[in-house]
């Protein structure tokens, strides 16, 4: 059974940590994620949720040298669930560069979330699961690769995969099984 504080307190903590992290690409136009996060990853996914605005999943990009296979690239993350809510958010207008680096905070706070019921799923208190989903939300693995985007959705979902695997061998859990092959699965999808 979970607290009121872990249910509220918690995330709402660690959203507070990353608006303070981050505020300045949140707040203002004067920082951004720059590198493949700009040049790469931006475009494509703005040609990506450009066309599923118009109810096109896109096979083909025309825009990169005689042509891309849009589909096929990992990296474009087509069949990833949060691309197909940017797209549903920025209805009416272009994708903005904020609402796509909005995406990537949110799986930063994901990541400490998840690693927060990781560590409790192992017996820790709340404070020690707490400096662990600070300690990996803002860990050198994640915050240095905020210009890989989709290295940093995957890595979003690494805790609660391993505690779901976990879960599945020390209780035999088939329904932690897959739960664990669900989360997998998005993982698949990121690229």
């Amino acid at each position: 059974m979970t607290s009121r504080a872990e249910t509220w307190g918690v995330p709402l903590l660690l959203a507070l940590f990353i608006f303070l992290f981050f505020l300045g690409i949140l707040v203002t136009n004067r920082y951004v994620i720059p590198w493949d996060a700009m040049s790469y990853y931006y475009p494509m996914t703005f040609f990506l949720v450009e066309n599923l605005k118009q109810f096109s999943v896109p096979l083909w990009n025309p825009h990169i040298f005689a042509g891309l296979p849009s589909v096929a690239d990992p990296q474009v993350s087509t069949f990833y669930p949060s691309k197909w809510l940017l797209a549903l958010l920025s209805a009416g207008s272009p994708l903005s560069y904020k609402l796509y680096e909005a995406e990537l905070l949110f799986h930063y706070f994901l990541a400490g979330l998840f690693m927060f019921r990781f560590l409790r799923s192992l017996g820790l208190v709340q404070f020690s699961a707490l400096t662990g989903a600070f300690t990996f939300m803002f860990s050198g693995a994640l915050v240095a690769r905020a210009q890989h985007h989709t290295i940093v959705l995957a890595m979003a979902w690494v805790p609660l995969l391993f505690m779901y695997v976990r879960l599945a061998i020390v209780n035999a859990s088939v329904p932690s099984a897959v739960k664990a092959g669900l989360i997998f699965g998005l993982q698949f999808l990121v690229g």
